[in-house]
């Protein structure tokens, strides 16, 4: 029976008295609490440990490409003192601060761990402590939230952060985000059963960190279910009629509230990357976009068994069968389910047999989950497609997912303790019981004829023959579904005691996990990230000297971050949309129709050039270094200079504005009539004359940094600067310490007017009116609540 367990809430009273729970008289909860975080410490060290202690790490796959390289330029800024907002190192320069797509932000408060230790070793503790926090979490949400047993709650917990969801996208880190989702959920319950502003502050506040967490994808499908869960309480609280008019006012602007404190403090985030956002190609995303990686039914099985169609064979994974070839499934991470048989058994028993009314919230959030998941395999599709704001503009709605882990980890945990009320009266056994007996008998008769059968040894499988992995899940569930039955039976009959039995069901979970998980990311040694393998290649290479251009999608796509040059391609999920269109033109001399688009954003913006001979809009990219090294290539990298590069700074004389739209203006600039060595196209006037006989001149780069660019010109008449780097708002300019407007020119490009002739000095610098702004309204906003809680702890204080 559950009774009533002392809320957390009593930890921040305790904390605004001024008094530590141990001298409170609550030293048995503090030990108990410290126990249960000190079990999840220890298994995700135990889960990490191939990798722990033996200086191994998981820079593989989207990590290398993409995570590392990010985290590794937040360490350097963190060396040099120095944070930077802009990124020159991919897509010809991209901004840096902004990005909330690739891992934590520099403002997320564990990114600490990326400044203190080498990346390598960072995205272990990294893991383990985000693990650690998600099954905690999740421990507080059914101890404090549900109102559940310590150990109920703890298997709960393992069924959530070791699920099919985390540990199958440790490659993208979605645990970093992930692992708050539980607390924001038990903190929004709080305040609104205690219709408290410091609780509505605390949920402010980690909804703050979950925005600063990065993946702002799987951040907006996690606010999806806090919103409906807010719907939910509001009309369970609204039934009370007790309730004033100023209580049901507080409980309808509670959760706005909540959004606008995380918003006023992630400003500083937040601003820069709404402004970064509408250029992107995302802002153009259409259907085709949203039907991406979607969950789809023949999928649902791998909430039960999870390899039941193969399991990824891919580097660094050496075995196993995967249905590379076949169309409808290729992604696994994006559609594993897999939470555990007890957890899913134990959902079943919540559904049914529960007395409390959250289940049917849980109920309710798996279904929406489900159907906005499966996307255009439901006939809910066009629903969420027209009335679900951004639905369309994003990718991998199989990603829901999360929120349908939350929920059967949720159910599971009331489940187990309404498992103790189950118990045979007299003659009559509870029909849950049968059915849990029938199912564990099916299963292990098909578990038998199964084992029967010889092993495939391609893909499609032979007649007769069957995937290693279909066998051995469905035996593993068999045995799993099994010893849960005999346990249930047994404690159904009060032979055993309703403490082993959820200690049996704990024991079974993690093992149950450990099978699934332990050996699907193998760590892998990280030396090699490190090596100068193209930079090495580069004679006299100097920053602002020429781009890389690759000829091949490989691993040396985002290594110009790790080496420090700048590079044409890159591998972001986000990246300047026009510039995407140039470099897109660059090849096919058209602009990407909409099954294009979403090629580009389902690969993260990652492109292939193959046109690079005598190309003038990748000369104009100061592509001056050409990787030719194929992809499979075991030798050190081929790199061969283009002749034809323009430089990176230059003064032109002859300029004029052109009208039109994007196509016409990039048909002009690749027509063999134009010579983009003598004339320069604006994309607005400018009160400038022109000279149309004089040639361009190279101008010299002084100073080139990731924020700043340091030019001298002379000149014999008003001129443009040009500069091959990419038009961006929140750039700013100075000719003599005298400011001056950045006009974009030549589509993509920008260009500063120098007025007078003579000798000149030119400042280049990023600095966004959006970080500006946000960083204002974040430290108020922060300010303003450590006056809010200080006036309160006085107050506690004085009564």
């Amino acid at each position: 029976m559950r009774g009533k367990r002392p809320g957390i809430h009593l930890y921040f009273s305790y904390f605004l008295k001024g008094h530590h729970v141990l001298l409170s008289g609550k030293s048995s909860v503090f030990l108990k609490e410290f126990l249960v975080f000190l079990f999840f410490t220890l298994l995700s060290i135990l889960f990490f440990s191939p990798a722990l202690f033996s200086g191994m790490s998981y820079i593989y796959r989207d990590i290398e490409f993409l995570f590392a390289p990010y985290q590794l330029l937040k360490r350097n800024m963190f060396l040099t003192g120095h944070i930077h907002l802009w990124n020159p190192y991919v897509f010809s320069g991209v901004p840096y601060e902004a990005n909330m797509g690739s891992g934590p932000t520099i403002f997320y408060p564990l990114s600490f761990i990326y400044y203190l230790f080498p990346v390598e070793h960072a995205l272990v503790y990294n893991f383990i402590i985000h693990f650690t926090l998600a099954g905690y979490f999740m421990y507080l949400f059914g101890r404090y939230g549900l109102r559940s047993s310590v150990i109920t709650s703890v298997t709960g917990g393992v069924a959530f952060s070791f699920s099919g969801f985390f540990i199958t996208h440790l490659i993208h880190t979605f645990i970093i985000g992930g692992a708050w989702l539980p607390l924001l959920f038990l903190s929004l319950k709080l305040s609104v059963e205690k219709k408290s502003l410091p609780f509505i502050i605390i949920t402010g506040i980690i909804s703050c960190i979950l925005l600063l967490s990065g993946f702002i994808q799987l951040t907006y499908y996690i606010y999806c279910g806090v919103t409906v869960f807010w719907l939910w309480l509001l009309i369970d609280r609204f039934k009370d009629k007790s309730l004033t008019k100023k209580d049901k006012f507080f409980l309808f602007i509670l959760f706005p509230l909540i959004c606008i404190i995380a918003v006023l403090l992630s400003s500083i985030q937040l601003l820069p990357f709404l402004e970064f956002l509408k250029v992107t190609l995302r802002e153009t995303g259409g259907a085709e976009i949203a039907n991406t990686y979607c969950m789809t039914w023949q999928r649902l099985v791998t909430f039960i068994i999870p390899d039941f169609h193969g399991r990824p064979c891919m580097e660094p994974f050496k075995s196993g069968f995967y249905p590379e070839n076949d169309k409808n499934y290729w992604v696994y991470w994006e559609t594993c389910g897999y939470t555990g048989v007890t957890a899913l058994v134990m959902s079943f028993v919540a559904i049914g047999y529960s007395k409390m009314r959250l289940k049917w919230f849980f109920l309710l959030l798996f279904i929406l989950s489900l159907m906005a998941s499966m996307t255009d395999n439901t006939p809910f599709y066009k629903f969420f497609i027209t009335f679900m704001p951004f639905y369309k503009s994003l990718r991998s709605h199989g990603r829901f997912i999360i929120l349908m882990t939350f929920s059967l980890s949720s159910l599971s945990i009331t489940g187990m303790d309404e498992l103790s009320n189950i118990t045979v009266k007299g003659r009559k056994v509870p029909g849950i019981i049968y059915f849990f007996i029938f199912l564990s008998i099916a299963a292990i008769i098909m578990a038998i004829i199964i084992s029967s059968y010889p092993d495939a040894t391609k893909i499609p499988a032979e007649y007769g023959t069957i995937i290693p992995e279909k066998k051995n899940g469905i035996i593993i569930f068999a045995f799993i579904m099994s010893i849960t039955t005999i346990a249930m039976v047994l404690k159904s009959f009060n032979i055993i005691s309703r403490n082993i039995l959820v200690l049996s069901l704990l024991l079974i979970t993690v093992i149950d996990m450990a099978i699934f998980g332990f050996t699907f990311n193998p760590p892998v040694n990280s030396k090699s990230f490190y090596k100068k393998t193209i930079k090495s290649q580069l004679t006299d290479y100097s920053p602002g000297d020429g781009r890389v251009v690759n000829l091949n999608w490989n691993d040396y796509v985002n290594r110009g971050q790790i080496e420090g040059f700048e590079t044409v391609q890159g591998f972001d999920p986000l990246a300047i949309g026009y510039y995407m269109k140039y470099l897109y033109y660059s090849q096919y001399e058209t602009l990407p129709d909409s099954k294009d688009m979403q090629y580009l954003i389902n690969f993260s913006n990652s492109f292939i050039i193959k046109n690079y001979i005598n190309n003038k809009m990748i000369d104009l990219l100061n592509g001056k270094y050409i990787n030719v090294t194929d992809i499979n290539s075991a030798e050190e990298p081929v790199i061969y200079q283009n002749v034809n590069v323009f430089p990176r700074a230059a003064v032109f004389y002859n300029y004029r504005f052109m009208e039109g739209d994007d196509e016409e203006l990039l048909d002009l600039l690749n027509s063999k009539k134009f010579d983009i060595r003598k004339e320069l196209i604006l994309s607005c006037p400018v009160d400038l004359q022109s000279f149309p006989e004089k040639s361009f001149e190279k101008a010299s780069i002084i100073k080139y940094t990731e924020d700043l660019i340091e030019i001298e010109v002379n000149v014999t008449t008003p001129a443009m600067l040009f500069l091959s780097e990419i038009y961006y708002p929140g750039w700013k300019a100075s000719v003599d310490g005298k400011a001056e407007e950045i006009y974009r020119a030549d589509y993509i490009f920008r260009t500063v007017p120098i007025k007078e002739p003579g000798k000149h000095h030119v400042r280049v610098y990023f600095s966004p009116m959006s970080y500006k702004a946000g960083k204002i309204i974040s430290i108020t906003a922060i300010f303003m609540i450590i006056c809010y809680l200080w006036i309160l702890q006085k107050t506690v204080k004085k009564k």
